[in-house]
């Protein structure tokens, strides 16, 4: 129990000094060096586990991003992978990912338009349950993408990484509850020849609550931080992106 915590006071120490390196170091730009573009979101998530054999299972997920408080659209992600349990707290998954972005906001990604991006990618993910209803979740994942954001290029490659930290906290008898608080960060890091001006990709940090609904569905609701640096500049200064708003997910399980 003590050697668990201790590692997971260990990760987030990590995660924490990485999300200061990379993540805090486009906020310390001089205001001259960027620009702010704020923008008001809705992400909803669909995701669904299916058992196959033993200890494989297929992910299903399904993101419908939108902006301008879900009047206008973000980005649509659809992924599917394949899981394997190598003990009852560890399992490996890879997969790909289909991924659609569109122009919003003052200073749009896909200034050229709508552009698609198809993704390759593995994780590894490690879950504990604790005393008192506290549930953990850390996950690393290494990201290959193709991405297409000028029609008239060729397709650019890029790598990425990403730490996942996510805390579940039941509310009351933790054998009887199913109402749950959520907190969780993601930090997303950039690397490789191909990388432009962004090693600090994003971060997301999100809290809400969830409930268990029946034996095979989660619904999970609460407010999505997402701060992003922009691969290019505009007029020599970095695009930093503020979006936030509602999140209202859904997990499956069969």
């Amino acid at each position: 129990m003590e050697q668990r915590m201790r590692s997971l006071r260990i990760y987030g120490f990590i995660q924490a000094s990485l999300l200061w390196v990379f993540g805090f170091g486009a906020q310390l730009l001089p205001a001259q060096q960027r620009i702010g573009d704020n923008n008001q979101i809705l992400w909803m998530p669909l995701t669904a586990s299916v058992k196959v054999k033993g200890p494989v299972s297929l992910h299903l997920e399904y993101q419908w991003r939108r902006d301008a408080w879900g009047t206008a659209p973000q980005q649509s992600l659809l992924r599917a992978g394949i899981t394997y349990g190598i003990t009852p707290n560890l399992s490996a998954q890879a997969g790909y990912g289909l991924i659609h972005t569109y122009s919003y906001g003052d200073y749009p990604i896909a200034s050229m338009g709508t552009f698609p991006e198809n993704r390759l990618y593995q994780q590894l993910q490690w879950q504990a349950r604790y005393p008192k209803g506290t549930e953990t979740i850390q996950r690393l994942r290494l990201e290959q993408r193709w991405l297409k954001p000028n029609p008239a290029a060729p397709w650019s490659y890029l790598n990425r990484l990403r730490f996942l930290t996510r805390v579940n906290q039941a509310l009351g008898d933790p054998e009887k509850s199913k109402v749950y608080l959520i907190a969780w960060d993601e930090l997303f890091i950039g690397f490789g020849k191909h990388l432009n001006l962004n090693i600090f990709d994003q971060n997301r940090a999100f809290i809400g609550i969830g409930r268990k609904m029946n034996a095979h569905w989660n619904l999970e609701a609460g407010a999505l931080s997402q701060i992003l640096q922009q691969p290019r500049a505009v007029n020599n200064q970095a695009v930093i992106q503020y979006n936030a708003g509602p999140w209202i997910g859904s997990t499956l399980s069969f």
